[in-house]
């Protein structure tokens, strides 16, 4: 618990806040964040697009195969 204190100190010693302007920025900032609503393509293109230097190549599908018989 003391390491995380410290952590949160420097943090906001870091931002010029207090501990407490600190936490209330990274609970708000958590909040916010909870509440975005991404599907599951938005996420993958945000974290591995052209942006960020990913090239998706979507292979082309095959045709599906016939289902197997059990005669």
């Amino acid at each position: 618990m003391t390491q995380s204190f410290d952590l949160l100190r420097a943090r906001a010693a870091r931002n010029t806040r207090s501990v407490q302007e600190e936490a209330t920025a990274i609970l708000s900032h958590a909040l916010v964040r909870s509440n975005e609503t991404k599907d599951l393509v938005s996420i993958f293109r945000e974290r591995f697009g052209d942006s960020n230097g990913v090239d998706l190549r979507i292979p082309e599908r095959e045709p599906l195969r016939e289902p197997p018989t059990f005669d």
